[in-house]
C-alpha cells in the first residue's frame, strides 16, 4: 500500500522490442505492421501503456496503440506504393499511469520494415 503524501514515485518503462512485418495489399501497394513491446525496469510487461509514434520513409503519418495484458500492441500503416521499398516506424512516446517513459532504456526506438 502507498503511504504518505504524493503516493510514491513513478516507475520507469521502456520499449523492449519492435517487430515489423510487411504484407502485400495488391500489385500496386503494401502495408507495414509493427508490434511494440513495453516493459518496466525489471522486464515485466506493462499493460495499458499508450504508445505513440510516427511513420516515415515510404509514407508519413502518426500512429497510436495501447498495450494489452502481454505488454504489446500493434500499429498498421496506410497503404504504401510498391515504388517505396521501406518504411520506418519511430516511437515518440509511451505513457502509462504510475510510470514515466525512460527512452534511454529502450532496446529499440525505431524499426524499418522492408516491402514484401
Amino acid at each position: 500500500a502507498l503511504t504518505g503524501g504524493g503516493g510514491g514515485e513513478d516507475l520507469p518503462l521502456h520499449v523492449a522490442d519492435l517487430t515489423g512485418v510487411s504484407t502485400k495489399v495488391n500489385t500496386k501497394s503494401w502495408k507495414a505492421t509493427v508490434t511494440i513491446s513495453v516493459a518496466d525496469a525489471s522486464g515485466a510487461p506493462v499493460s495499458g501503456a499508450v504508445v505513440s509514434g510516427a511513420w516515415s520513409g515510404g509514407i508519413t503519418g502518426t500512429a497510436i496503440c495501447t498495450t494489452g495484458a502481454a505488454g504489446t500492441c500493434t500499429v498498421t500503416s496506410a497503404n504504401i506504393k510498391t515504388t517505396k521499398t521501406s518504411v520506418t516506424f519511430t516511437v515518440a512516446d509511451v505513457a502509462a499511469g504510475g510510470y514515466y517513459y525512460d527512452s534511454a532504456a529502450n532496446v529499440e526506438t525505431a524499426i524499418t520494415v522492408l516491402k514484401p
